[in-house]
């Protein structure tokens, strides 16, 4: 695994179970994308001793936004960034209870 740069899981939760009892998961400049939010949540001791890999959801389904409410005291720093226009999250469950004001996000 160590001539890999980018894993990109695309299967189920119990393959992001398997990716990350790898040793060399946790490797500087290594990204691992992640599609199967779930598998984190449920790795979430394996998340919290990751210091190097840069682990990446594409949250696009906006399913990924819950599991990151979840685990959002014990994994930092989180970055979201996305293309969608702020007004379009509005009706997504993790902004009914967030304290975020999507009226105040300034677009281009």
């Amino acid at each position: 695994m160590n001539d890999v740069d980018i894993i990109i899981e695309c299967a189920t939760k119990e393959v992001v179970s398997q990716l990350l009892k790898f040793d060399e998961i946790d490797r500087t400049g290594l990204k691992l994308i992640v599609i199967s939010t779930g598998g984190l949540y449920q790795n979430k001791e394996v998340l919290k001793t990751l210091k190097n890999c840069e682990v990446i959801l594409p949250i696009g389904a906006i399913a990924g936004l819950d599991v990151i409410k979840a685990v959002n005291d014990e994994i930092e720093p989180i970055n979201i960034q996305t293309t969608k226009h702020p007004k379009s999250l509005e009706v997504t469950p993790f902004f009914y209870s967030s304290d975020i004001d999507l009226a105040s996000i300034k677009t281009a």
